[in-house]
């Protein structure tokens, strides 16, 4: 499931560069993305529509999160709380992520559907080696 997440994380923050987005950081990666897994026009036009249709979604759900988090957070602090309402707050801030990483899932499974087999494959490869590069690097 991990992986699922990342692969969608992945395809989501490049997809912008696969089509032709800013020269940035974002952008030399989506260009090596691009040659490495072979992907068309089609594919990249694709993913940009995806890309497109599913951000404002995703968006809303992780401000869901980080708006639960901060209450659950806000209430732990409080010595007043009691358990019941630290365990509605804990259980809110659960159903929040998880409904952002399923938003997330859904996406990855069209992005996915996109691809041809050896492309999956060659990008589970390409994966391994970047996430090995860049251990330690993860924010939040």
């Amino acid at each position: 499931m991990k992986n699922l997440i990342l692969l969608t994380t992945f395809l989501l923050v490049a997809a912008p560069s696969f089509a032709g987005g800013k020269k940035d950081g974002h952008h030399q990666m989506g260009e090596k993305m691009r040659k490495e897994l072979g992907l068309t026009d089609e594919q990249l036009a694709q993913m940009k529509e995806i890309r497109s249709q599913r951000k404002v979604d995703i968006k809303a759900k992780q401000a869901q999160v980080k708006e639960a988090r901060e209450a659950f957070r806000q209430a732990l602090a409080n010595p007043k709380s009691s358990t019941e309402e630290l365990k509605a707050k804990y259980q809110t801030m659960s159903a929040a992520r998880q409904a952002s990483r399923d938003a997330r899932f859904e996406t990855m499974l069209e992005v996915r559907a996109i691809l041809k087999e050896d492309q999956i494959s060659k990008f589970q490869e390409l994966r391994g080696k970047w996430k090995g590069k860049h251990k330690g690097q993860r924010k939040g």
